[in-house]
């Protein structure tokens, strides 16, 4: 009978210090080094993150993103596998001197009426020369209430 005592003592004693041992690798007491994330963890929220952030915030501290417009599908076939899978893409400008979009992402200096030469400066356009027929006057543009120059 004492063994039998001593047999089920010892038995729940060594179960005790096997569930307390486990309870013990549950909390952290500060002197362990904390654990890290896996490499593929940290992949994963940085991508999240940079899905998150703006776009502009995208683009180098000199750029600004600029939505791409879209290409237009005639095909009809081809239209019904696009549907759903389009999305705004962006690229980064220098709206400073992008001659497509100068000073603004929709500003496109090669659109000017009556231009032959254009360029872009400081995020202005800035005609060089006119079509024949045509010269340059300096107005002010209704929109931006800036003088700008055009060719008439």
């Amino acid at each position: 009978m004492a063994h039998s005592f001593f047999t089920t003592f010892f038995n729940s004693f060594l179960l005790f210090l096997i569930l307390a041992g486990s309870i013990e690798l549950r909390f952290h007491d500060g002197k362990a080094a904390a654990s890290q994330p896996s490499a593929s963890a940290r992949a994963r929220a940085n991508r999240l993150l940079a899905a998150k952030r703006p776009n502009h915030a995208k683009c180098p501290q000199s750029m600004t993103s600029c939505p791409i417009a879209p290409i237009i599908v005639k095909s009809k076939s081809l239209q019904s596998r696009l549907v759903n899978k389009q999305k705004i893409t962006w690229e980064c400008l220098d709206l400073e001197q992008e001659l497509t979009a100068c000073g603004r992402c929709d500003n496109d200096c090669m659109k000017l009426s009556n231009v032959e030469n254009v360029g872009c400066e400081s995020g202005k356009c800035k005609i060089f020369t006119c079509a024949p027929g045509h010269s340059a006057h300096e107005e002010i543009d209704s929109e931006s209430g800036l003088i700008v120059a055009r060719c008439v």
